[in-house]
């Protein structure tokens, strides 16, 4: 006989036939004693279990049930159940049991190696056949059996992943963890396993999404924040750490910087991809031949499809991936180069395009890579140039671009995408209506003639099957040839009119509300949130945008992008296209813009000077950056007093993220195409513009800058704006060394103290604790900020915190005190990963691999320091990638690879002489001297006198006592001490 309980229970006799089993009590006893085998249950038990709260009169009741289930097994099975003086028994050998056995192909899993553990795992798996005890009676009990059952399936699920995650098989997990993650969101295992796989997959930027997604799950429903595991994950993510997420052996035998590639940020597609396996193996035959390949072809016609499964086939075989970026936002040369530098994980600084482009250059020049350019047709000419000069400075980069023009280089080659095949058309549309009702039956010469009229252009049959939810194919056929102007043609252009034709009927299709919210939609660059699509799209109307929003998607005119922390609503570039066509023309694209950028600056207000930020807040405007780049460009041009309020609000999240040189951009366009700003909003900017000035070192800019804010602020009597403005002159002199700064500290303090102002004393006491620091006054600077971090943990400053939790770690390392110096930088890239900081984050990683070092943990400092230099090159400010080379550098030494920790400290020199003022120059003397004390270590005295002269000269620049001394010390090492010349 077997038993059978994971799923609806059973009973198979020994011939293999099926017993029946008549009524919910008696299945309830043979599953109870299955669950049981091998020990006595006593009748009270069996009576709690199968009747629950039901009142029942003496033990009789269960000796009936037992002598059914006797009859209705076969004449010779009266033993299947036996009386023992205690209770009942099942008299089945348990390897005849399907739980027993499930549970010995578990356990046998546990001791095996991966690849036998899968096979055993999954045989495991396989006994189930649906919800556990299917058919017993409902009672308390009884569920709990269930859920004891079920939880023991879902570990061995998660047991499964493990092991298929060990033997690297990422790409095939995904769907399938997606799958098993609606089932049950709570589970954080599970997201943790999916982040793995899309990290393993070489899909970064999705881990990220579902780390956001699990937390916005988890808080939603349960009010909780993600475990310790999952927020290990996210820092790991936002590190590339192999090590951590996927498990790769990271050893001493290499030394950093070398054998480590990240992997890409490469998209994948949702669906298979059909009729194009001609042109597949074509783009990837011309790819290995040449640098340069363009698809080019109508809109509509697939030619981003076709791109991404070319991905997918490159991605192994680029040492550093696959790399896309999405150019449908950008309208000139530095709008192209801003969205490479975002897609390669670079951080955007200047606007300047050919120092741009010698910057990508620079971090690509030895890298094997494929760099994906889709949508380039609004700025070909610029995409040319930028190709042009990346592709011979860059020996391993190729360049894969999507358009409907060539780019017109010299080392280009063109892949025409034509429409489908017929077949492939007929197989695409019959895709899309399933679901819709309309493919049960479907007549196959009425869909090849919709697909003849609409060219067999994939787009176009997506949306016309949409519509079979709703007509039936006759119909839309009729529709279709009822069309003007929508003749089957063959060139790219009658193609392109038919695509819009067909675009124009869904149009038409949709009610008033459906085309406003449509239309408005394509001000988002970037696809909306639900909140912002309701701020823009609702209208002078006042729409009830979120419905709309969903039968767009269900009509295929919107795409719910579900992989970030929110949905984002996009559309693809030609309906894009044509939607902001549809705006302009009915005359409501300034309106939508205005909205839009009105929108834009309620999110900035969010991350103000003063204001109160979390991490989560910080992330949100973070998620924003195309949005905001976008709304000030635009009120650059049209409302330039709301283009320098939304600059002015983002100012503090620009300096506090590091991300001052994309601030300054903006700001001094801002501020250049203001018309007559109230005194208030332009002094406020002048003092920004000041600050960012000094840091990216044009000091005549600053003293300007802070010259005409102090004409404007004088003139008026507010102590906040007043304290704001000696608070930006101090912090300014940090980075300047202006010993003016006690004055301007003194004066700020007064102005927020007299204003009550909580928030800003507490900036204060961080600009006097980070100019303490630089200038040698270590007890006030330790006080000061101390008092800062209090400060802003009450008033609850993200960014302040950000700001003093990092110079009271280089204070404490100053300082000698290392365990301080290692809380500070883990509590720093705490922040940073709370606020999706990349740039915080890596540097933050890269000083407590220092502090690891120091402390002699020379496995820990490498493993960080792996982790930080994965972001190297990343731009942000270029103090962060001075920190990550310089700890790069120390552990290499420490690990004997002396020339390549040479490498890395000279990599750090040059990062931290390109900006942050005196900070920076005296961080390149740190830098110099730790050279200069490796070569001393290996007796290379003449090359280590070279080192001391930038080394002094460096210290001496940055006006920094501390360093002034570190630098004179090291000159005076009694070594060098007879060396000429020192």
């Amino acid at each position: 006989m077997e038993v059978r309980v994971l799923g609806p229970v059973e009973l198979v006799d020994d011939a293999g036939g099926m017993v029946e089993l008549s009524g919910a009590k008696m299945r309830g006893l043979l599953a109870v004693l299955a669950v049981e085998a091998g020990r006595t249950v006593t009748p009270q038990r069996l009576i709690d279990v199968l009747w629950g709260e039901q009142e029942v009169h003496g033990p009789n009741v269960v000796q009936g049930v037992v002598s059914k289930l006797r009859k209705a097994a076969a004449a010779d099975a009266s033993s299947l159940v036996v009386t023992r003086p205690a209770g009942y028994e099942l008299a089945v050998a348990r390897e005849q049991i399907d739980l027993h056995r499930f549970e010995q192909l578990v356990d046998r899993a546990s001791a095996s190696p991966p690849a036998q553990a899968a096979d055993l795992l999954s045989a495991a798996l396989a006994l189930w056949r649906g919800v556990p005890l299917g058919g017993a009676p409902d009672t308390g009990m009884i569920d709990a059996i269930r859920a004891r059952l079920s939880e023991m399936r879902e570990s061995a699920r998660d047991q499964l992943t493990e092991v298929q995650l060990a033997l690297g098989q990422h790409h095939r997990l995904v769907g399938d963890l997606e799958a098993l993650i609606v089932d049950d969101p709570l589970r954080e295992r599970r997201w943790a396993q999916l982040m793995r796989a899309l990290y393993g997959a070489g899909r970064q930027a999705d881990a990220m999404r579902a780390f956001q997604r699990a937390r916005a799950v988890l808080v939603d429903t349960i009010g909780a924040e993600p475990g310790p595991e999952l927020r290990r994950l996210e820092a790991a993510v936002l590190a590339h750490d192999d090590e951590v997420l996927i498990g790769t052996v990271v050893t001493s035998g290499q030394p950093i910087g070398e054998g480590f590639r990240r992997t890409g940020n490469m998209r994948h597609a949702t669906g298979p991809c059909v009729g194009r396996h001609a042109e597949l193996r074509r783009v990837v035959d011309q790819l290995e031949e040449y640098r340069c390949v363009t698809l080019t072809g109508t809109g509509g016609v697939g030619k981003t499809r076709l791109a991404l499964e070319v991905c997918a086939r490159a991605q192994g075989r680029m040492a550093d991936g696959v790399w896309w970026t999405d150019l449908r936002s950008a309208h000139s040369a530095v709008e192209v180069m801003t969205a490479v530098q975002r897609g390669l994980q670079l951080e955007p600084r200047g606007n300047d395009v050919h120092e741009m482009i010698r910057a990508v250059a620079t971090v690509l020049s030895d890298r094997d890579l494929l760099l994906v350019l889709d949508n380039c047709e609004q700025v070909v000419e610029d995409v040319a140039m930028v190709v042009g000069e990346l592709v011979p400075r860059c020996a391993g980069l190729r360049v894969l671009a999507t358009s409907r023009e060539s780019l017109g280089i010299l080392s280009e080659r063109i892949v025409h995408v034509e429409p489908l095949s017929t077949d492939a058309a007929h197989e695409l549309f019959t895709m899309h209506l399933d679901g819709t009702g309309a493919d049960e039956g479907a007549d196959a010469d009425l869909i090849d003639r919709i697909c003849t009229r609409l060219d067999r252009l994939p787009l176009a049959l997506e949306l016309a099957a949409a519509r079979a939810r709703h007509l039936r194919l006759d119909e839309i056929l009729h529709r279709l040839e009822d069309q003007d102007g929508l003749p089957a043609g063959r060139s790219q252009s009658s193609r392109q009119h038919d695509l819009h034709a067909v675009a124009d009927w869904s149009y038409q299709l949709l009610d008033e509300r459906e085309r406003r919210v449509f239309e408005r939609l394509s001000v988002f660059a970037d696809g909306a949130t639900v909140d912002a699509a309701r701020s823009v799209c609702a209208g002078p109307e006042m729409l009830d945008v979120e419905p709309c929003l969903y039968r767009l998607v269900d009509k295929s005119l919107v795409v719910a992008d579900r992989s970030g922390a929110q949905t984002r609503f996009r559309m693809l570039q030609t309906l894009a296209d044509y939607a902001a066509t549809r705006l302009r023309d009915g005359g409501g694209e300034q309106g939508a813009r205005a909205a839009h950028a009105e929108w834009v600056a309620g999110l900035a207000g969010s991350v103000r000077f003063g204001a109160v930020t979390t991490g989560a807040s910080v992330a949100a405007v973070e998620d924003e950056h195309v949005a905001v780049r976008d709304a000030v460009q635009w009120a650059t041009a049209h409302h330039s007093p709301l283009a320098l309020d939304i600059c002015d609000s983002m100012a503090a999240f620009w300096f506090g993220s590091m991300r001052v040189s994309e601030g300054f951009a903006l700001l001094s366009g801002a501020l250049a195409a203001v018309v007559e700003p109230s005194e208030e909003l332009r002094a406020s900017a002048l003092g920004w513009l000041g600050l960012f000035a000094t840091v990216e070192q044009d000091p005549e800019l600053a003293a300007t800058s802070f010259a005409g804010a102090r004409r404007l602020e004088h003139a008026g009597a507010d102590r906040r704006r007043l304290g704001r403005l000696n608070l930006m002159l101090a912090l300014a002199a940090g980075y300047a060394f202006d010993d003016r700064w006690p004055q301007w500290v003194a004066e700020a303090r007064a102005f927020f103290t007299a204003a009550g102002d909580r928030s800003g004393a507490a900036h204060v006491d961080f600009a006097e604790g980070a100019v303490g620091l630089v200038v040698g006054d270590t007890e006030r600077a330790a006080t000061c900020l101390r008092a800062a971090i209090d400060g802003f943990q009450h008033h609850h400053d993200h960014l302040g915190l950000i700001l003093a939790v990092s110079r009271l770690g280089e204070l404490a390392y100053r300082l000698h005190d290392i365990d301080l110096y290692a809380e500070m930088h883990t509590q720093l890239r705490d922040l940073g990963l709370a606020g999706r900081n990349s740039g915080v984050t890596a540097g933050a990683t890269a000083r407590l691999a220092h502090a690891r070092l120091i402390e002699g943990d020379v496995g820990e400092a490498e493993r960080l320091a792996r982790a930080a230099l994965a972001s190297s090159g990343s731009g942000f400010m270029p103090v962060v990638d001075g920190y990550v080379h310089r700890t790069a550098g120390l552990v290499n030494v420490a690990l004997g690879h002396v020339a390549e920790g040479r490498d890395q400290l000279r990599a750090g020199v040059v990062a931290f002489e390109h900006g942050a003022g005196g900070v920076g120059a005296g961080q390149a003397a740190l830098c110099w001297i730790d050279l200069g004390t490796s070569l001393i270590d290996h007796g290379e005295i003449t090359a280590a006198v070279d080192a001391c002269r930038p080394a002094v000269d460096a210290a001496q620049r940055s006006g920094d006592p501390w360093i002034i001394g570190q630098a004179a010390a090291f000159a005076g090492l009694p070594a060098l001490a007879g060396t000429p010349g020192t």
